[in-house]
């Protein structure tokens, strides 16, 4: 057995996965095509044997080493994979800014440049997804496992970072193929906070890229609110699920697809910060894709009409993503379609092409009365309205923009 080629290894662990890893730097002379960090730095993240079978494995070292080949800035690129008798190593291109959840804990005043940003950062994921997507015309290719810890932040001078997409392959990145009509695949898992409806039994059929486009619907929400209540408001929102576990899902018709909660946060930011006094039509119009295109529940025919129409295409061409037509779906019976991610795409790139004056942020009091009524409602904290203790209000006369959402101490 050599040793492996590393010049300095980092033992700590990141304790919040099974899967752990690690900043490594490896030998110049040992890295070929490909662009690392001055120091050449990597990721290593290392997975017991135990969780993960070898088939899996096997599977997830096909899938990232295909996924290496696409051509996206916003996919945190894969180099190689080696195993010992205990442990599954995986090694990645290093991002130096830690992972979007983290970013989540950080407060930002809200402002025109910090929604510019975090809507540009999105459209960048959603582009790396859409070539993720349409990468392999002989099958379908889909990550599996979209959450904040697996948007990885590099970042740059005078710059929140840039966001990339990580973990494709760690035993939740799959590769369907089609040549003989036999799926190759490892069955869907993904973490249950950000599954899709059609996930009720863990386990489904149908449309796997549209189990990612609702995983992004998810982290989409998650990040408005973050933008406009800060670390704070994202808290009472995630203590809102009366399990830290459940996903966006509920099994209540009455509120659609969704859980309780999650359509009572909705409703909030419709009626208060994109209400008459509207903070951000932006966001708005963003939000109003999400709830309304996204996190729907999704009959998975497309996939079937896509798979189809990719065995006719040119093998150097990329998937055509079909929709039915409305008038055949409502014959059909069947429920509303998910948005596929080019529709995604082309939301985002209307909302980052409009010039209107204070499309993006209008200075108001309608964050600030907005946030006063999260504290107030008991509908909103969920599990957690027993909380005798919130995020401070500042009651100076600070400008609200330069207050909120940075409403992070708490009363002692």
């Amino acid at each position: 057995m050599c040793p492996l080629p590393f010049i300095g290894y980092n033992d700590t662990q990141d304790g919040e996965s099974s899967a752990h890893a690690r900043k490594a730097c490896i030998h110049r002379n040992h890295i070929k095509d490909f662009q690392l960090n001055e120091d050449f730095t990597v990721a290593v993240k290392e997975i017991d044997v135990r969780d993960v079978s070898d088939k899996t494995y096997r599977a997830a070292i096909g899938a990232l080493e295909l996924a290496r080949w696409v051509e996206e800035d916003h996919l945190v690129k894969f180099i190689v994979g080696f195993k010992t008798p205990e442990r599954h190593y995986l090694i990645f291109q290093w991002a130096d800014g830690g992972n979007l959840f983290q970013i989540w804990k950080s407060s930002q005043r809200c402002s025109n440049q910090l929604i510019h940003w975090a809507i540009e950062q999105m459209e960048s994921i959603a582009r790396g997804l859409e070539k993720l997507h349409n990468f392999d015309p002989s099958g379908i290719f889909y990550h599996g496992d979209l959450k904040p810890e697996n948007v990885f932040v590099s970042t740059r001078p005078g710059h929140l970072g840039d966001l990339q997409i990580a973990d494709m392959g760690s035993a939740r990145a799959y590769l369907t193929r089609m040549g003989l009509g036999e799926a190759e695949t490892m069955p869907f898992a993904g973490t249950i906070r950000y599954r899709p409806p059609e996930m009720k039994n863990s386990h489904a059929d149908g449309n796997p890229r549209g189990h990612d486009i609702w995983s992004m619907g998810c982290m989409i929400l998650e990040f408005i609110i973050w933008i406009l209540y800060g670390p704070d408001g994202l808290e009472i929102f995630n203590g809102s699920f009366d399990n830290a576990a459940r996903p966006f899902f509920g099994v209540d018709r009455g509120h659609g697809p969704l859980q309780h909660n999650v359509s009572n946060w909705i409703r909030h930011l419709r009626e208060t910060c994109f209400g008459d006094d509207c903070a951000s039509r932006a966001l708005r119009d963003l939000l109003d894709f999400v709830h309304t295109k996204i996190l729907v529940e999704d009959d998975g025919i497309e996939n079937n009409k896509q798979l189809a129409n990719t065995r006719r295409q040119n093998s150097l061409s990329p998937p055509r993503l079909l929709s039915t037509p409305t008038t055949t779906r409502k014959n059909l019976r069947l429920r509303q379609r998910r948005a596929d991610i080019s529709d995604l795409n082309e939301a985002f790139e209307q909302i980052l092409s409009n010039k209107e004056a204070d499309y993006f942020y209008c200075e108001g009091p309608a964050i600030k009365d907005s946030w006063e009524l999260v504290l107030k409602s008991r509908i909103l904290h969920g599990r957690m309205e027993k909380r005798t203790t919130g995020p401070e209000v500042p009651t100076h006369s600070s400008s609200p923009s330069t207050i909120l959402p940075i409403l992070a101490q708490r009363k002692q």
